[in-house]
Order: structure tokens, then C-alpha cells, then sequence
């Protein structure tokens, strides 16, 4: 039997799914034209350097790290190491990671996003539903702190794997796609 979802799990679920939801409805009203324009930095969220990569590319890396995140998320809430692709990540490493998916993923459709995200956000969700408040809580060594480098350095718990990454990392994707076309 499904274990029920605790009111903190299903309120992040919530937020998840939401923000999955908006993801997925802007993302499908894009023109061919603003799918492949040069994204912008995010407004709510800067690192590095100003973004180089399109918008379609940067759309299927969301959806495709919706994966990556609840991989952590699974992992952080039963105690064990961050899966942490490459063991830290830094600026450069990502950087160099982004361009090289974005290239491989320059022509990927809006169907195919629109399939990888929901496919990777019903994982999820499943997850999050599926956690307790102590597992919710469970803290993060600071070894996995040192892992997600500069890009979480406020995450702390296995709850804030959903807060900051699963829905923050959609987030700040999204509010790019809406700089770069003004809506």
C-alpha cells in the first residue's frame, strides 16, 4: 500500500508540480523563432558568465535535471552521499557540461521537452509524496554541501533538494525564457 503523503510533502509537491505545470505551458507557446533565441541570464538568479546557450537546449536540460535532483533528493532523505555527477560541481565544470549538452541538444523539439519533463517530474513527485517529515529534515553532510559547490550553498536538508533544486533550478530557467522573449 502507497504510503500517504505527510501535509509538508504534499504542499512541496505541490509546488513542484506547479511550477512544472507553468514550465511546460510557456515553454509549448514559444514561436520556432523564440525556441532557438540565445537565452538571457535569469533575473532572480546569476552565476558566471551571461548565458550563451538557446532556449530549446536550456529547455531540455530542465527537464532532463529534474532526474539528477530527485536522484539527490532519494538519496539525501535516506542518509546516503549525494550522487553528485562528477563528484562537485564548480562553475567551470558545469559551464563546460552546458555547452557540450547544449550542442548535442541544439535541435530538440518542443515535444520532446514537453515528454522528458513530465516523464522525470512524475518521478519526482512520486518521491516527494513519498517522504516523511524526518526524512524531509534529514541533514546534509558537509560533504554534500561542499559537492553542490556555489550553486546550492543555503541547501542544508533533504526538503530543501525540492525547494532550491527541483523547484528553484525550473525557476530560474523559466524566468530566463520569459526575459529573453519580454512576456
Amino acid at each position: 500500500m502507497a504510503q500517504m503523503a505527510t501535509s509538508r510533502a504534499q504542499a512541496l509537491a505541490e509546488e513542484f508540480e506547479s511550477v512544472v505545470q507553468e514550465f511546460d505551458s510557456f515553454t509549448r507557446t514559444l514561436s520556432q523563432a523564440e525556441w532557438h533565441m540565445r537565452a538571457v541570464n535569469s533575473p532572480i538568479w546569476q552565476l558566471g558568465e551571461d548565458e550563451k546557450r538557446p532556449i530549446a537546449p536550456i529547455a531540455y536540460h530542465t527537464a532532463e535535471v529534474i532526474a539528477t535532483h530527485t536522484a539527490m533528493l532519494r538519496d539525501a532523505a535516506d542518509g546516503k552521499p549525494l550522487p553528485v555527477p562528477g563528484g562537485r560541481w564548480d562553475i567551470d565544470g558545469v559551464a563546460q557540461w552546458n555547452a557540450a549538452e547544449a550542442e548535442k541538444n541544439a535541435n530538440v523539439t518542443q515535444e520532446q521537452v514537453h515528454d522528458l519533463l513530465m516523464t522525470n517530474a512524475a518521478t519526482a513527485l512520486d518521491v516527494i509524496r513519498g517522504l516523511t517529515d524526518e526524512q524531509l529534515d534529514h541533514q546534509l553532510t558537509d560533504a554534500d554541501r561542499d559537492a553542490v559547490g556555489p550553486f546550492n550553498p543555503e541547501l542544508y536538508t533533504a526538503g530543501q533538494i525540492i525547494e532550491q533544486c527541483l523547484v528553484g533550478h525550473i525557476r530560474v530557467h523559466l524566468t530566463s525564457f520569459q526575459a529573453t522573449v519580454g512576456r
